[in-house]
């Protein structure tokens, strides 16, 4: 469903990088719950594009794994309801 969407869509960074010839490069940023990466990822973005002309798409983690938040997860402390979403997560992909 998510990539027939996407087929719809306008094309990602990775298909602009494609057909401009060019590898995709892809970077994981990894930080505790809580930690603002924003300033980090702009200033990633801001490089790629000024020094090699390359678009960024960001794509956040923790916002797919919300997807897969129940009712009851909601009132849960905040580690605990991100544990548990993440192990939901994982059990539907298919690797937990």
């Amino acid at each position: 469903m998510i990539d027939g969407a996407r087929s719809q869509a306008a094309p990602s960074a990775a298909q602009k990088s494609a057909a401009a010839g060019r590898p995709e490069i892809v970077l994981g940023i990894v930080s505790p719950i809580g930690v603002d990466l924003d300033p980090v990822c702009e200033a990633l973005s801001d490089a790629l594009d000024d020094i090699v002309r390359y678009e960024t798409e960001s794509i956040r983690i923790s916002q797919l794994i919300a997807e897969w938040q129940r009712p009851e997860d909601e009132c849960a402390e905040l580690p605990n309801r991100w544990r548990t979403l993440m192990n939901a997560w994982r059990s539907a992909a298919g690797s937990g």
